[in-house]
């Protein structure tokens, strides 16, 4: 939480500021993400799982780089499935990027 003070006449007043944590946790990133690919498969757009994973990780902010680029050098890259990528982003985030 940042804190900032606000002067008041002569009273000056602690306030927080939270940082809003649905916005921060990659959790509902993937959420929006399926929303959008099973709307669109509805529309008769369909996506292949390994062109799911390839638009999310491009679509990714710049704290997750090592994580993309550890996942897509990674063996088993062309068979990652989305629920796969999404165990392994959350796991990432909950030990790497939470500590």
């Amino acid at each position: 939480m940042k804190s900032s003070s606000v002067k008041v006449g002569e009273a000056t007043s602690e306030s927080a500021t939270p940082k809003l944590e649905k916005e921060e946790k990659i959790e509902y990133a993937l959420e929006r993400f399926s929303e959008v690919f099973n709307g669109l498969n509805m529309l008769g757009k369909k996506f292949s799982e390994k062109k799911i994973v390839s638009k999310v990780l491009r679509s990714l902010t710049p704290k997750w780089n090592a994580k993309v680029s550890a996942i897509q050098e990674g063996r088993n890259y062309d068979q990652l499935t989305f629920d796969q990528l999404r165990g392994n982003l959350l796991t990432y985030e909950m030990t790497i990027l939470d500590t």
